[in-house]
């Protein structure tokens, strides 16, 4: 397990911001310590969305909706393909712009 979940887990609290792989979040979406803390994020590439875990997108849509962040595996993945996977798979409507861009913006600074 890497070190910033092992401290996550131990209760350390560290003042970086950590943008999880989305295979380490649904690995660790059942651990409660994990989904509320301010500076854990969680990054969708990789992935298509229908294959994420349904734990995951009821997260999104409630306790992680401002800690998810969409990512691209461009070309393996294609923008039309990710996106059409997500319209389908069960994320609210106001969930979109969030993950797409406004999640990012405030992580990075840029709101």
């Amino acid at each position: 397990m890497p070190q910033p979940l092992r401290q996550l887990r131990r209760g350390v609290r560290p003042r970086r911001r950590q943008v999880l792989p989305i295979e380490q979040a649904a690995d660790d979406a059942g651990d409660d310590r994990l989904l509320p803390r301010a500076n854990i994020w969680i990054d969708l590439s990789g992935w298509s969305p229908k294959y994420f875990p349904p734990q995951l997108v009821q997260y999104a849509n409630t306790l992680l909706r401002d800690r998810i962040l969409f990512g691209s595996d461009f070309p393996l993945i294609t923008p039309d393909c990710w996106l059409k996977d997500f319209a389908e798979v069960g994320f609210k409507d106001e969930m979109r712009p969030l993950i797409l861009k406004e999640n990012a913006k405030r992580l990075l600074g840029l709101s």
